[in-house]
């Protein structure tokens, strides 16, 4: 069993050690969400074209479980098949 006094002081050392390492700056940490977001962006763009070119392949592998048993998709949206 663990001494809870212990285990605080294990977690106030713990914190003291960490507030004396170098942190990043404001502007690091800016720098780092605009580069996450601009990558993003990016393979979110990457994954919409693919998807708008392969749609009809895409449709029909999951449709195609249905088809073997003689169903079909229900679309319920004017703008669909």
């Amino acid at each position: 069993m663990v001494d809870p006094a212990e285990a605080i002081g294990r977690a106030r050392e713990a914190v003291s050690q960490r507030a004396e390492l170098p942190g990043m700056s404001l502007m690091e940490h800016l720098e780092e969400l605009r580069r996450r977001i601009v990558h993003s962006a990016a393979y979110l763009a990457v994954g919409f074209f693919l998807a708008w070119f392969l749609h009809d392949r895409l449709v029909g592998f999951i449709q195609a479980p249905l088809t073997k048993i003689g169903k079909s998709l229900v679309f319920t949206h004017p703008w669909t098949r």
